[in-house]
């Protein structure tokens, strides 16, 4: 009986698998559609500088840990932009590896990050959609600063009534 189980639930996880691969192939095609839009709004540079900075994500957990288990600091976002900034070289050579190693695969809603780069240094930047003056770029910092705080609240918030438990 437990083997019927079992094959059943392969079976059921193989049609998952099969009605899941248009969707991942077609979000993979936007993702490379919402990196042509980053070239177009804010220039190669800056599109690369962000898609790298998503491999920093065990750099934020730390971070986030810091000022919540801690109370290492009352600023989330800062302490996570120090941690960032003071990333040896090494290790974001190391991390530049292993993304160029990914290999590509059909079944993730992500292409790999070494293609997505390669797709950024193909694209044609042409004019900038956004340039700011220096005035319009100080709105758009305070706006972020808020936002920051909002979510820097909601997360500790969050984490705190998860883990009240545990603390």
């Amino acid at each position: 009986m437990a083997k019927i189980r079992l094959g059943m639930a392969k079976l059921v996880e193989l049609l998952w698998y099969l009605i899941s691969l248009p969707s991942w192939k077609e979000s993979q095609r936007l993702e490379y559609h919402a990196d042509s839009l980053a070239v177009h709004i804010s220039g190669k540079s800056a599109a690369l500088s962000a898609l790298e900075k998503l491999h920093f994500e065990p750099t934020f957990y730390i971070a986030f840990e810091k000022v919540a288990k801690y109370k290492y600091n009352n600023d989330l976002f800062g302490e996570f932009r120090n941690a960032v900034n003071h990333v040896p070289e090494r290790e974001i050579k190391r991390i530049r590896r292993i993304t160029q190693n990914a290999e590509y695969r059909f079944d993730t809603t992500h292409p790999p990050t070494a293609l997505r780069k390669k797709y950024i240094e193909q694209c044609n930047a042409g004019n900038l959609a956004l340039v700011l003056d220096p005035a319009r770029e100080a709105e758009f910092e305070a706006e972020f600063r808020r936002l920051e705080q909002r979510i820097q609240r909601e997360l500790l918030d969050d984490y705190r009534t998860w883990m009240a438990p545990y603390i």
